[in-house]
């Protein structure tokens, strides 16, 4: 297992990920256990992925084999259609937020910006606890879709495929596709 330690002024996404995890079971995502909180911390408890993440592994090897992107690529999209199909919109996919096992089985992790689609639906934003609207679009530039770069776009299953693409791309050259040193 690991523990994921999370100061208290994050309380809201740590919500958010623990209500997204909550059902969630399949291999390609990362196994959510327990939550707990203390006085200063929230505490999450995960299945422990001996192999780090997907950022590290491109980071130590430049470009993967044409084989290992195949096989990574199959499980990325099946853990996507795993959330697709339970009506979860991914919105953050890039390299650091994708686990590794001891089976090298790539796990999806991190849902603090996931969102389900009746949440996305919502026509007027909704005013959280502190009286702030919600942002509509998060997320790393570099694996966002281009809609989401303007006024009227939304996080979308169409826009958790761009990053998936993107990270592919990644996967075989070493960089990502798109990079700029401004937004």
């Amino acid at each position: 297992m690991a523990v994921k330690s999370v100061e208290k002024n994050r309380r809201k996404k740590v919500l958010n990920e623990v209500r997204i995890f909550h059902n969630l079971k399949n291999r390609h995502i990362l196994r959510f256990f327990n939550w707990y909180e203390t006085r200063n911390h929230l505490w999450i408890i995960f299945e422990y992925c001996a192999g780090g993440d997907l950022f590290q592994l491109i980071e130590q090897d430049k470009q993967l084999p044409e084989d290992s992107i195949k096989k990574f690529g199959r499980d990325l999209a099946q853990g996507l259609y795993y959330l697709h199909a339970n009506s979860i919109v991914y919105c953050d996919l890039k390299p650091s937020n994708v686990l590794l096992n001891e089976y090298s089985t790539l796990k999806l992790c991190d849902f603090g910006l996931s969102r389900k689609l009746v949440d996305l639906d919502s026509a007027a934003p909704k005013v959280d606890e502190e009286g702030e609207e919600p942002k509509a679009k998060s997320g790393t530039p570099y694996y966002m879709a281009p809609e989401l770069f303007t006024d009227e776009g939304v996080h979308s299953f169409q826009s958790d495929i761009w990053a998936l693409g993107c990270v592919l791309y990644e996967m075989a050259t070493g960089k990502p596709p798109f990079s700029a040193s401004s937004l």
